[in-house]
C-alpha cells in the first residue's frame, strides 16, 4: 500500500520550530532521507503572501527552510477584492499571479527544482455584510461549485455576487 501523501499548514512561527521533527517523522514513515526526497509524503502551505504584493517575514522564513529541503511546497495567496485587491476579476487574478510567482521564483532561487505549487484563495469584498465571499463557482476564476449563502436559506450561483 502506498502511503497518502500529507499536506500541512504551516503556522509560521509553530511550523519553523517543529519542521525538523516533523520532516524526521516524514523520513521513519518514508523509509529514510533519500526515500522522501524521491517520493516525498508530506507538503507544506505557507500563507507566504501579505496582500498587496508584500512577503510576511515569519512564513518566508519557514517557506525559505521547507524549500532548503527540497519538500513540496504551496504558495497561497488570498487578496481580498475591494480592500487588498483590485475589484475586479482581472485585477484580482493579475494580483493573484504576480503574488503566487514572486513565491514561485523565491522557491526556485532557495533550491532549483523544489516542488513549489500554485494555490489561491480569492474573496470579495461585501460591504453589506463587513464579510467576504469566495469566489468558488465563478467560471471568470476557473472554479466550481456553487456558494452557499444562510440568507432566506437558499443555495444560489456565486454569480449572484458578482
Amino acid at each position: 500500500m502506498t502511503p497518502q501523501p500529507l499536506s500541512l499548514k504551516c503556522a509560521a512561527e509553530d511550523c519553523l520550530k517543529q519542521l525538523n521533527n516533523v520532516v524526521r517523522m516524514a523520513e521513519l514513515v518514508a523509509g529514510g532521507k533519500k526515500t522522501l526526497e524521491d517520493n516525498p509524503i508530506i507538503s507544506f502551505i505557507t500563507c507566504l503572501v501579505k496582500s498587496p504584493l508584500q512577503f510576511v517575514d515569519d512564513t518566508t522564513a519557514t517557506f525559505i527552510e521547507v524549500c532548503r529541503r527540497g519538500l513540496p511546497i504551496v504558495v497561497s495567496s488570498s487578496p481580498q477584492a475591494g480592500t487588498t485587491a483590485p475589484i475586479k476579476e482581472a485585477g484580482i487574478m493579475a494580483q493573484i499571479n504576480a503574488e503566487v510567482l514572486a513565491g514561485i521564483t523565491l522557491g526556485q532561487l532557495v533550491k532549483p527544482g523544489t516542488p513549489v505549487l500554485y494555490g489561491s484563495v480569492p474573496v470579495r469584498a461585501r460591504m453589506d455584510t463587513l464579510g467576504d465571499s469566495r469566489y468558488h463557482g465563478s467560471d471568470k476564476c476557473g472554479g466550481v461549485g456553487r456558494h452557499n449563502s444562510r440568507a432566506n436559506g437558499k443555495t444560489r450561483d456565486s454569480s449572484a455576487l458578482r
